[in-house]
């Protein structure tokens, strides 16, 4: 079985698609059905257009706009890159709940309230954004400005497919107003990105190698012999503990980050977000949490983690070593029988590899399993969301137990990190698992990492794991 990375629109489809009459303003028809539907609802809709397009890198167009609320992403195999610049609209929410709670209304958005032209796949309408992992617990100030829940729809989206780009914008449109109205309000919003000025390259300072962690090392080893002790006990199987590293003066900016991250981790899903609070969440993750398509819908297990080695014969040996690692096969483990259990909720069939295999990154090799199901009848994107995570790979086994140890022993609240981030469109989305990322500030930033403690675990050899990610991070803005 092969995994799927979604579906990349064509040249050909690109140049079908502008021959087809999408036009740099929407015709008078659209902004008429838009009115029509919003007087009919008596609430706002979304009107869609096509603007004119900036031939700039994605990332150097959105230092260019300085815009906010702002966001990247790029999947992990595709030939599509997305960029987002102001918003539309934002769905937010806080507290247990809210996940469920966003996603309802983002269905029910896209299914009545968004008027486009007939575009390719990749041009469709869609919301991007987050959800935090435990939004029983408060971000507290270090997550400022990202609630528990948050899915923007962009005021610009520009879109990069195989070296071509398209730029969609859109509008709010009032059932109050009337054609005329939208229609500067439509031209005000194409004129904010009218502009032929080149975005000059992103450049990003050098990075010092030092960082500073949030707790010592006595602390940590408390913290997993802890776990090790429940684990024993037989209240659980698994648990992932996560930690904090800091690196102090670092004015770095989250584009010049992200096209670094871009560039020279390969193999990843590459998302950042600024979402107005002085704050901006990047990072680039090896792990998808699904993708679905209509009713198909597909996911990796990942657990298990090795450095690479120097040369081909030693990436082999250690990778030999991964697969034959009692205590990595058994972290393995928990993940893949969590993970199919919860999909079987959801799908009237499912597959998934009869061994796991090892994915290999720029820095590090994994233990992975690929699953696919077919969705059971009026299964929505939200109750994916809400069934898959936390995955056992972030959070543990059984899954209660492992966050109520979670909320227990870690410090500090983990935001987003570890949370699903992604794309949300009509019967499609695409969410990663957000680790191997990073919390910016004006001056600062805090960089996350994480191991899963199974019997066999010692403090020592996940103290060595959350150094090698954590450096991994770093090396890679290098």
């Amino acid at each position: 079985m092969s995994f799927h990375s979604p579906p990349s629109v064509l040249p050909t489809e690109i140049e079908n698609a502008g021959a087809s009459g999408l036009g740099e303003y929407p015709p008078s028809s659209l902004i008429r059905e838009a009115l029509e539907r919003a007087k009919s609802l008596r609430e706002n809709v979304i009107l869609t257009w096509e603007g004119e397009t900036p031939q700039s890198d994605p990332l150097e167009w959105l230092e260019l706009e300085s815009a906010c609320p702002a966001f990247y992403w790029k999947g992990r195999q595709g030939q599509t890159e997305y960029a987002g610049a102001r918003a539309a609209l934002v769905l937010r929410g806080t507290g247990p709940g809210s996940l469920v709670n966003v996603c309802a209304q983002a269905d029910r958005i896209l299914d009545q309230r968004v008027i486009c032209p007939p575009l390719p796949r990749d041009l469709q309408p869609r919301f991007f954004g987050g959800f935090a992992f435990d939004p029983s617990r408060s971000g507290g100030t270090l997550w400022s400005g990202f609630d528990d829940a948050a899915l923007i729809f962009p005021e610009a989206l520009l879109v990069r497919s195989f070296g071509q780009n398209r730029l969609m914008l859109a509008l709010a449109v009032r059932p109050d107003e009337n054609a005329e109205e939208v229609r500067l309000s439509v031209e005000k919003v194409s004129a904010r990105y009218h502009s032929g000025a080149a975005a000059d390259s992103v450049t990003l300072p050098s990075v010092a190698v030092s960082l500073e962690a949030d707790m010592s090392r006595a602390a940590w080893s408390e913290m997993v012999l802890t776990a090790l002790a429940r684990i024993r006990s037989g209240s659980l199987d698994k648990v992932v503990l996560a930690r904090q590293f800091w690196l102090r003066d670092a004015r770095l900016g989250v584009w010049p980050v992200m096209q670094r991250l871009r560039d020279r981790v390969p193999s990843c899903f590459h998302f950042a977000f600024d979402l107005c609070g002085g704050r901006s969440f990047a990072g680039s993750t090896p792990e998808c949490l699904f993708y679905r398509s209509g009713d198909e819908v597909e996911t990796e297990c990942i657990g298990g983690t090795t450095v690479r080695g120097p040369d081909r014969d030693s990436d082999q040996s250690l990778a030999e070593r991964l697969l034959s690692s009692p205590k990595d096969r058994l972290e393995h483990y928990y993940v893949v029988e969590d993970m199919l259990r919860c999909l079987g909720r959801l799908c009237d069939r499912l597959d998934a590899g009869a061994s796991p295999h090892v994915l290999e990154l720029a820095t590090l090799q994994h233990l992975m399993t690929r699953a696919r199901g077919h969705l059971k009848s009026g299964t929505t994107t939200g109750d994916i969301l809400a069934t898959l995570h936390p995955s056992p790979a972030v959070g543990g086994s059984p899954r209660d137990a492992a966050l109520a140890a979670i909320r227990e022993l870690e410090p500090n609240s983990r935001g987003w990190y570890a949370g699903p981030v992604g794309w949300y469109a009509r019967d499609q989305a695409e969410f990663a698992v957000a680790i191997r990322s990073a919390l910016l500030t004006e001056n600062e930033m805090c960089v996350f990492a994480g191991a899963g403690i199974v019997q066999g675990s010692t403090p020592d050899d996940e103290w060595q794991e959350t150094q090698n990610k954590a450096l991994a991070f770093l090396n890679a803005l290098q």
